[in-house]
């Protein structure tokens, strides 16, 4: 089965080119609202933003492989590291503000092989449509970045992001994109 990660991070390092933010609360806009929400109320499956590693573990298993821990100093400055579930179909981009602090999700991918839906139903496979009822409450306004095959939610921090192919869910991305 080809991985479709490489697309992910084509989306992933063109969402990087966005300026965050800088000032809270009353200056969000809607889209920035809708994403502070949504580490609060969406998952995948059980899976959840901010979840320790040791929960993780207990829903997934040990990972089938874990990268060299690295501090991000342009982003985050978070010491961060990929666990790949490669025949579950999902890599987890885990974090932590020291290196030998208890790591925490920061981004889920979630690849074909994957079975999770997220909080609303929606999976791999699932077509354009269903998304587009499910969240279209919570669609970005301002998807100017994104590309035509994908559906973005609330913003890039977090976001949660579907791409298409053939109409039909093929990636989910959840989590902090823009670090």
């Amino acid at each position: 089965m080809k991985s479709s990660i490489p697309a992910f991070a084509a989306i992933l390092l063109a969402t990087l080119a966005i300026p965050m933010p800088l000032c809270h609360g009353e200056d969000l806009s809607p889209d920035e609202k809708i994403a502070a929400n949504l580490g609060k109320t969406e998952a995948l499956g059980k899976l959840t933003l901010d979840q320790k590693a040791t929960d993780v573990e207990k829903l997934l298993g040990a990972p089938d492989s874990k990268s060299k821990a690295v501090h991000e100093e342009g982003g985050s400055g978070d010491w961060v590291e990929t666990w790949k579930y490669a025949k579950q179909g999902i890599e987890l981009r885990m974090g932590a503000q020291g290196k030998k602090e208890v790591k925490r999700i920061l981004l889920i991918t979630a690849s074909p092989a994957c079975k999770l839906a997220t909080a609303r139903g929606i999976k791999i496979g699932s077509t354009k449509e269903e998304v587009e009822k499910a969240y279209k409450d919570v669609k970005a306004k301002d998807a100017s970045f994104a590309e035509k095959d994908t559906f973005v939610v609330g913003s890039i921090s977090p976001g949660l992001v579907f791409t298409f192919k053939d109409s039909k869910v093929n990636g989910i991305l959840f989590g902090e994109l823009g670090d």
